[in-house]
């Protein structure tokens, strides 16, 4: 039998081989949590995505488009009998995990290794940390996907690529999800990225300025702090890095640099106590998966109190 381990990066590569687990390797890593998405074929929308990370991560554009170019050809050229996705518990795996089964679902034999936890190992960050031996174990224990759990997944993504954000806040409570364990959860996650009512931020920018509100912080000690703020870690460096240029750029910036490191503004500083709002303030001109955010009354913000998305007139 063919098999073939899908992973959203290749930490987990080496473990895999030094465990003995044969099979071909493949990493498929876009950040899909943030930015936009749309539906139908990916070729079609990818230049939206190479856009959002050339800018976010400091790349040039042409370089970015090589590699999604790269990234969907090897997935498509992928041949074999089982694919075994290897994922975690976070919104980042998740929301590639809702792409990646209704994608590979006519492919091959679709099966699961995805965990929250593992015995003896606190906290528990990712995959990476099961000790060799127990590589096996949580393959042996997969989870064999059939239709009805392709279809829970393309129902959570055709909700993520819908232009109306509403899809996901209704989907998230549909009980087919549960086929899925960490994806409802992770769905609220990403729409809490939303702006919220009253301040205008997402939850990470929050966090952001819930850290630098102390004083000036490296962008080493910033990603740990905010990183320690999400019950399941998902942000990584680069991901951050790009936000916190985001905030830094605007009209009314939130946060500056100086000295290499980062710090809250003035403006920055009345957000964060609700004295004014993001949105209000700058504006908004960006895509979160299938929504489009524009202007200064995008229609959508996070409601924090009720937990949920509320529309706006």
């Amino acid at each position: 039998m063919r098999l073939a381990h899908v992973r959203c990066g290749t930490d987990l590569f080496p473990n895999l081989e030094a465990s003995g687990l044969a099979g071909a390797r493949l990493s498929w890593p876009d950040p899909l949590c943030q930015g936009p998405l749309r539906r139908g074929p990916r070729s079609q929308w990818r230049h939206l995505r190479a856009d959002f990370l050339a800018l976010s991560l400091g790349e040039d554009l042409a370089r970015m488009e090589a590699l999604l170019d790269a990234e969907d050809a090897a997935l498509d050229a992928l041949e074999a009998d089982e694919i075994c996705l290897w994922f975690e518990h976070d919104l980042y795996d998740q929301i590639i995990l809702a792409h990646l089964v209704p994608r590979l679902a006519d492919r091959a034999r679709l099966s699961l290794v995805c965990l929250g936890a593992w015995p003896g190992v606190e906290p528990f960050v990712g995959l990476v940390q099961i000790p060799l031996s127990g590589l096996h174990q949580a393959f042996d224990a997969r989870q064999r996907l059939g239709p009805e759990d392709v279809a829970a997944a393309r129902l959570a993504w055709d909700a993520l690529t819908s232009p109306d954000p509403a899809a996901v806040e209704r989907v998230r409570h549909d009980p087919t999800l549960a086929r899925f364990a960490f994806l409802p959860d992770a769905l609220q996650r990403w729409l809490e990225e939303f702006p919220a009512i009253g301040d205008g931020l997402g939850r990470t920018e929050r966090q952001v300025l819930q850290v630098l509100v102390d004083g000036p912080r490296s962008f080493t000690s910033l990603f740990a702090d905010v990183r320690a703020c999400e019950t399941r870690p998902w942000l990584a460096d680069t991901m951050l890095h790009g936000l916190l240029w985001r905030l830094a750029l605007e009209t009314m910036p939130l946060i500056s640099i100086e000295d290499d490191d980062w710090l809250l503004t003035p403006v920055g500083r009345e957000v964060l106590r609700g004295d004014a709002d993001r949105v209000f303030l700058n504006g908004c001109d960006a895509d979160h998966g299938g929504a489009r955010l524009t202007g200064r009354n995008p229609g959508w913000r996070w409601n924090r109190e009720r937990q949920r998305l509320d529309a706006l007139p």
